[in-house]
């Protein structure tokens, strides 16, 4: 359901941004959670540090982020931090 209201992966974006876009999409129609318990593995590779493409590729797609969020200036990634900071408080004092 919460799919069908954002969207998907946003197609402006090729690599290394469109997750943290959907995530604040969905962020705005769902709770969000931190689960310190959690543990997520990948293959970390840091393919843009490493292939000058790779590393245009990201840039281009940390800008389109940015022009569409905001860049310094981000009132809603303040709000955001704020409530999930007290509820991880919160948590940690249950």
């Amino acid at each position: 359901e919460i799919l069908q209201k954002t969207g998907v992966f946003d197609e402006r974006y090729f690599l290394y941004m469109e997750d943290v876009d959907l995530g604040r999409r969905l962020n705005r129609e769902a709770e969000t959670m931190h689960l310190a318990e959690a543990f997520i593995y990948h293959d970390y590779r840091k393919g843009s540090y490493k292939n000058t493409t790779n590393l245009k590729l990201h840039l281009r797609s940390a800008v389109k982020y940015f022009n569409k969020w905001g860049w310094v200036f981000d009132a809603e990634r303040r709000k955001i931090n704020k409530e999930v900071r007290q509820k991880n408080q919160t948590a940690k004092l249950k």
